[in-house]
């Protein structure tokens, strides 16, 4: 069985030397249903990298957040910035 040359897209190259005018010209082929002209490797790369970052954001929030509340149960250590980020979180 024969497999199928890889071939790399023009956008892939574009990666390397301008990551934004990549980002704007992937959301255009993705947009216009254009996938074989995309860099599709870059792109679960990305979307792997940014599930990863909001993971760890998320993890980093719920802690201070936690933290804060167990914190908040002792009424003569409260203080305004604990109320603050339980507030902004809520």
């Amino acid at each position: 069985m024969q497999t199928k040359p890889l071939i790399r897209p023009p956008t892939a190259q574009l990666y390397d030397e301008d990551f934004v005018a990549w980002a704007d010209e992937t959301a255009r082929l993705l947009r216009e249903r254009c996938f074989d002209e995309m860099d599709v490797e870059n792109l679960a790369e990305e979307i792997e990298a940014m599930a990863k970052r909001d993971r760890s954001e998320l993890g980093s929030r719920l802690g201070v957040v936690i933290l804060h509340l167990l914190k908040w149960g002792w009424p003569d250590k409260r203080s305004g910035s604990w109320k603050s980020t339980l507030v902004v979180a809520w």
